[in-house]
């Protein structure tokens, strides 16, 4: 059986992934049973705001210093 790992929410106001997790929920989609979600950045997404300490797209430096790093 193939399981796939589907990481949502890299930027908490982007609700593409939530939403399809939302729409298989509604549906009952039997793909679930094979897809794991993860929300990557759980406290933008529960503020709707993009990321809340510093921007994930400029984090790829060797400081540990805030929440997304």
């Amino acid at each position: 059986m193939t399981k796939i790992l589907a990481i949502i929410s890299t930027h908490g106001n982007e609700l593409l992934g939530p939403n399809v997790l939302a729409y298989m929920l509604s549906k009952r989609s039997k793909l679930l049973e094979d897809i794991e979600f993860i929300i990557a950045n759980p406290r933008a997404y529960a503020k709707n705001v993009r990321y809340t300490e510093s921007d994930l797209n400029r984090s790829y430096g060797l400081s540990l210093d805030t929440y997304e790093s």
